[in-house]
Parts: structure tokens; sequence; C-alpha cells
């Protein structure tokens, strides 16, 4: 293949659309929101919450639910570009007045319920359209009072080294030009990545924790 045609390909291709077909057919959120990666992802985030006293997050890109009802925020907002996914958690947990859940599209940040928190956890290599990863990073940053809890891949993407799916982006280094009321507080390494040469499965995906300066 070419490299137009690999290109042309990538430049087709609606995230959107791929988690929504995904759920549709019965999919989940893929191995990350699962097992010992979703007990790493949920101890930090609560150790977060009673260090911060963080009361309430929105989380964008809440996925199947498999690693939410490990959180112990008060109050929880799922958004997610699945209306499958959405209607599907809103049936599940429609006995929890503590979490809600709604249909999210880029660009939107007024419609969205400022929090204590916000949370990205395993999406940002997954925006591969650059007006969606952009706008999306606005409304992440736009919800939050007072931190932003961001989990994944911080690298440069190399054009034909991942599936359509997945684009990896040095995202550190965007919000330190776009967001400069913003600090990178914390950064943890992540004892499931690939360097910890665990017998486990691994990731490269790690935890970066943003304040207000």
């Amino acid at each position: 293949m070419s490299l137009f045609s690999r290109l042309f390909k990538r430049s087709k291709f609606d995230s959107a659309s791929y988690w929504e077909d995904r759920y549709a057919q019965g999919g989940n959120s893929g191995e990350g929101s699962y097992q010992h990666f979703a007990d790493y992802k949920a101890e930090v985030i609560n150790q977060l919450i009673d260090e911060f006293n963080l009361n309430s997050a929105v989380e964008f890109g809440c996925g199947d639910g498999n690693q939410l009802n490990m959180f112990r925020f008060e109050k929880y907002y799922g958004l997610d570009v699945s209306t499958t996914i959405i209607s599907r958690l809103s049936k599940r947990f429609e006995d929890r007045p503590d979490l809600s859940f709604q249909v999210y599209k880029t660009g939107t940040s007024k419609e969205i319920p400022r929090c204590d928190a916000t949370l990205s956890i395993d999406v940002i290599y997954h925006l591969t359209e650059p007006h969606v990863y952009d706008a999306y990073m606005n409304d992440l940053f736009a919800s939050a009072e007072s931190m932003v809890i961001i989990y994944a891949w911080n690298e440069v993407y190399v054009e034909g080294s991942h599936p359509n799916h997945v684009h990896p982006r040095l995202f550190t280094k965007d919000i330190e030009e776009r967001y400069p009321e913003w600090e990178l507080s914390r950064k943890l390494d992540n004892p499931n990545h690939p360097r910890a040469q665990n017998k486990l499965a691994t990731t490269p995906a790690e935890f970066y924790i943003y304040t207000r300066r």
C-alpha cells in the first residue's frame, strides 16, 4: 500500500463510529479496562479522591463501565460517543442516583457539568482525527474545577505502527502550550508498563495529573 493510500485510509477513519459499532456488536472497552489494569487505575484514582477531597468527576469516554463501579466519587458523570453504551449504562445503573450518563459530542463543554475533576482514561490515543482530539482536550480542561486526571500513552505517533483506531500523541507538549493555567503536578510510573518487566500483560499508558496553577 502506498503512503498516499495509507494516509487516505486513516483520514476516512471515524473514531466515534468505530466505538459505536464495537459496542453495538457486543464488544467491550478492551483489555485495559479489566483485571490488573482496572485494579491499578481504581487504586490511583481513589487515592487522589482521598488526598484532594475530590467529590465529583466527569469521565470523558466512560466506555463499558467496568471501571467506574470501582471509583469512590460522590457524584460521577459518564460521557461517551456511543449511544449504545450510554443506553446500556443508564439501564444498568438506574438505581444509582450518584451516577449519570449522557452521549458526548466534542466541542460541547458548555453542556457538561463542571466538576472537581475530569477523567480521561485510555481515550486520548484513540482520538485519531486531529479536530476531534483538539475539541476533546478543550472540553476536558474546560470542565475541571481543580484537577484533570489523564491515563494515556504519551508518545509521538509513527505512521503505520498501529491499527486504525490507535493514534498516540505527545499530549503533554500540547497541554503545556495550550493550557498554561494548568501544570503537570504528578506523573506516575505504571507498574504495568513494559519497562517494569512484570509477568502480567503490559501497557505504555501512565497517569498524568494536572492541577491549576
